[in-house]
C-alpha cells in the first residue's frame, strides 16, 4: 500500500506538534489532582487518527506515550503510562470510518459532525479509562482516587471535540489527504 506524500507531510506535521506539546511541557497543564496535569496531547493524535487514519493515529499515539513516559514516570510505571495512547488514534480514526460507513447513504453535514464528535470523545476517553483502569489494575490508584480524577478525562473529552472537529473540516476542506 502506498502512503502519499501529503498524508507524509500530514503526518510528520501532527509528530512534531505531538513532540513540541510533550516534551516542552505544553501539552500537559500541571493542576493539584492525583493525575498531576490536565493534558491536551491527545489532540493532535485524534486528528491524526481522523484524518490519516490507523497507522498515523499510532503513531503520533506512541509518541504522545514516549512523552508520557518521560513527564510522568515519578508517577507510575510505563505498563501504566503507555498501552493506551497508541490506541487514542486507533479509536479516533475506527469510530470515525465505522460511522462513515454507516451514515453513507444519509450523506449529511450533521451526521459527518456527529461521527467527528463521537470518535473524538471516545479517543479520548480511550486515553483516560486506558490508563486510569490500568492506574488501578496495577495499584498506583484506589478506586475513589480514579473515580476522582474521572471528571477532568469528561472535561478533556469535551475540550478534544471542540478542538478536532474544525480542524479536520478544515483541513479535509483545502487539503485532499
Amino acid at each position: 500500500m502506498r502512503i502519499s506524500n501529503k498524508k507524509v507531510a500530514l503526518g510528520g506535521l501532527f509528530g512534531a506538534i505531538t513532540l513540541l506539546l510533550g516534551f516542552t511541557y505544553l501539552g500537559y497543564i500541571p493542576i493539584p489532582t492525583p493525575a498531576g496535569a490536565a493534558t491536551i496531547m491527545h489532540i493532535p493524535v485524534i486528528i491524526s487518527g481522523l484524518l490519516l487514519g490507523v497507522r498515523f493515529g499510532a503513531i503520533t499515539g506512541t509518541i504522545f506515550g514516549l512523552s508520557a513516559l518521560y513527564y510522568f514516570s515519578s508517577i507510575a510505571p510505563p505498563w501504566v503510562l503507555f498501552p493506551a495512547r497508541p490506541l487514542i488514534g486507533v479509536v479516533s480514526a475506527v469510530v470515525y470510518r465505522i460511522m462513515l460507513k454507516f451514515f453513507e447513504k444519509r450523506s449529511s453535514t450533521y451526521l459527518k459532525l456527529i461521527s467527528l464528535a463521537v470518535a473524538s470523545f471516545l479517543g479520548s476517553m480511550t486515553n483516560t479509562i486506558g490508563t486510569l483502569g490500568l492506574a488501578v489494575i496495577f495499584k498506583v490508584y484506589t478506586l475513589p482516587v480514579v473515580l476522582s480524577i474521572l471528571p477532568q478525562g469528561i472535561v478533556e473529552a469535551i475540550l478534544a471535540v471542540v478542538i478536532s472537529i474544525p480542524i479536520v473540516l478544515a483541513l479535509e476542506k483545502r487539503i485532499k489527504v
